[in-house]
């Protein structure tokens, strides 16, 4: 946390070390905070609408579509192959019955 005032900076993570970190997460049993990362850097979903999702919206389509929280939109996200093998992956070790619901 950053001082009042004070300047903060931060730099962007590469491709094999997001992969990384997603794999350490799952790996360590972190299936909330595998899944909140996940989705939220493939589809850019805001944390209101990350919160809502269900795993039952990732099968049996390419399209995830969303009321956005705040804005109360209709949006359409193609689901990124990878981003699907991620959400079947982790469903199947955290248990099918368990909706994402990723509240804290």
């Amino acid at each position: 946390m950053s001082l009042l005032g004070q300047r903060t900076t931060t730099t962007s993570m590469d491709w094999d070390q997001f992969r990384s970190l997603i794999g350490k997460l799952e790996r360590d049993g972190e299936f909330k905070f595998c899944l909140l990362i996940t989705i939220g850097v493939f589809t850019g979903l805001r944390i209101s609408d990350l919160l809502q999702l269900r795993f039952s919206q990732f099968v049996n389509t390419e399209i995830l579509t969303i009321q956005e929280q705040k804005t109360k939109k209709t949006r359409r996200i193609k689901i990124n192959a990878d981003l699907k093998e991620i959400v079947e992956r982790v469903k199947v070790k955290w248990g099918s019955q368990t909706p994402i619901n990723l509240s804290l």
